[in-house]
């Protein structure tokens, strides 16, 4: 197995590029990216950042972003994971978790269901589920076990390392 420190989108595609090219032909079966939310985050700073420099906020702080350069983000993480996706490898994108549709007072009866998915913008999060064949979301669940040992009940915490693939009401699956 190997690791690439990844700096900025360009390595990113570099090492598409080398994985397209037949350069590292044979050595690898599977390609993960770790994160996509991360990718799309790099992708930001890289169209806003001095911007936000200026302004003295984060790339993406709220009103930083145009309408126009979230486009350009979305356009940008669509084509290339689109590209990952079709390599003739298995490719694994790993994106952090977000939840949506969550309101922040219980009076909404009716309203939209939360929803737990790739923290990601809604066109990028859209596209990604959509060019996948798995959606998996990793979680671990400690709980306690009682056994009994020479008729004395022992109780132990086991921690479990669990895989959720759906369906689920919750979780895009």
């Amino acid at each position: 197995m190997d690791v690439f420190d990844v700096e900025s989108c360009d390595d990113i595609e570099g090492l598409y590029w080398r994985l397209k090219s037949g350069d590292l032909s044979g050595k690898y079966k599977t390609v993960i990216l770790d994160t996509v939310t991360m990718w799309q985050q790099m992708k930001i700073e890289e169209i806003v950042g001095t911007r936000a420099e200026r302004m003295g906020k984060q790339p993406t702080d709220w009103g930083v972003m145009k309408k126009q350069e979230w486009g350009e983000v979305s356009g940008y993480l669509k084509t290339w994971i689109t590209n990952f996706r079709d390599l003739d490898l298995e490719v694994v994108f790993i994106a952090q978790d977000r939840a949506f549709n969550v309101l922040d007072d219980e009076d909404n009866i009716g309203e939209l269901d939360p929803e737990i998915g790739p923290s990601l913008s809604p066109a990028t999060k859209g596209h990604l589920c959509a060019a996948v064949s798995v959606i998996g979301h990793t979680f671990i669940r400690s709980r306690e076990v009682t056994r009994k040992i020479r008729k004395k009940e022992v109780k132990k915490e086991v921690t479990e390392y669990c895989l959720r693939l759906g369906p689920s009401a919750s979780y895009i699956t």
